[in-house]
Parts: C-alpha cells; sequence; structure tokens
C-alpha cells in the first residue's frame, strides 16, 4: 500500500511540474481560455437589468482553477475574434455579477449553516440533560438509550454541519471571491 501511495504522490507532483501556471506582473495567475463563439457568453436573463454569464460559461471558469489553490489570485484572458469592445465591458460586468450574486448566496448559506448547528447544539444539550434526569429518576434504561441516541445524532449533525459542511461552503466562498476579484482580459486569437 505505502508503495503505491508513494507512486501516485510522485505522479501528481510530475502532472503539477507539468501544469506549471503562468503568473503576470501583479502576481496573478493567468487562465487562457479560448471563445470560439460568444453567442452563448451572456444569459438571456438578467435581474435588475444586470448581465449575468450563462451557467456553461461558469462552470468552465470554475473548471479551469480547479487545480489552484482557493485563495490563488486569478488573471483570466479570454482569447477571441468575435468580442468587440462593447462585449468586453458586457462580459466583464456580467462575470462579476454572476459571482458577486453566487459570493452573497455562500455567505448566506455559511451563516444559516452556522445558525442551524447552534440550535441542533442547544437541543442535543436539552437531550443530554434530558436523559441524566431519566438515568437518576428512573429505572426504565430503554427510555434512557433512546433519549442518549437522540441527543448524540443532534450533536453529531450539529458538528457535520459546523466542521464539515461549513468548511466545504467556505472553500467555495474563497474560490467564488476570486473569481470575482479577478482581472479579466480579452486578446484577439491566433487561430483565424
Amino acid at each position: 500500500m505505502d508503495k503505491h501511495f508513494f507512486k501516485i504522490n510522485k505522479e501528481l507532483k510530475e502532472s503539477q511540474k507539468r501544469k506549471k501556471a503562468l503568473i503576470d506582473e501583479e502576481g496573478r495567475t493567468i487562465i487562457s481560455i479560448s471563445v470560439l463563439k460568444d453567442d452563448d457568453f451572456l444569459s438571456y436573463y438578467s435581474i435588475n437589468e444586470q448581465p449575468i454569464i450563462t451557467t456553461e460559461v461558469a462552470d468552465c471558469l470554475e473548471n479551469s482553477v480547479k487545480h489552484l489553490k482557493p485563495k490563488t489570485k486569478l488573471h483570466f484572458i479570454f482569447k477571441s475574434n468575435e468580442i468587440d469592445e462593447n462585449e468586453e465591458i458586457a462580459y466583464e460586468k456580467a462575470i462579476n455579477n454572476y459571482y458577486t450574486s453566487e459570493f452573497i448566496e455562500l455567505c448566506n448559506d455559511m451563516r444559516s449553516h452556522l445558525f442551524l448547528s447552534l440550535i441542533m447544539t442547544f437541543v442535543g444539550a436539552f437531550f443530554f440533560a434530558l436523559s441524566l434526569i431519566v438515568e437518576k429518576n428512573s429505572d426504565n434504561q430503554i427510555l434512557f438509550n433512546i433519549i442518549d441516541i437522540i441527543a448524540w445524532v443532534f450533536v453529531w449533525e450539529a458538528v457535520d454541519i459546523f466542521f464539515l459542511e461549513r468548511a466545504k461552503l467556505k472553500y467555495k466562498r474563497q474560490r467564488c471571491f476570486e473569481i470575482m476579484n479577478s482581472k479579466i482580459s480579452f486578446h484577439k486569437s491566433d487561430e483565424k
């Protein structure tokens, strides 16, 4: 097993060396994305007349940075002969609008997870206290075990939500923040 682990670890390090990121003058990691057709760059729908990107473009952006650490500063370079100057401004704003909305949603989710984990902790503590009362004042071992299990379920859920689920949301929020604050430039494509 150890040999297999070290072999995989060695292959991972080699693939990371091959995928060495380019860094711009501001220290941002350059992500180059080719756009063959820009027909579906913007969503057909907008809220408050603010353009947003399509989920396909968002998936492309997120997939292009999966291999990077979430706190990596980013510089997206879109290469296309289809995008004019007016569209460049609209696309940059649409990317920012989309990820600002995502960031706000993730912050709200983290807040609700915190609140939910606190409630579950208090409910679990209540059932622990109740199980102690039942244990002291009753000979009913089955009732004590049921209440004790209920208490542990609430405490475990609180731990799961606070430490595991919030950690995933925190990771996504940081990634979203970096995409939202990324530098975006547009260049003409070399391909004709």
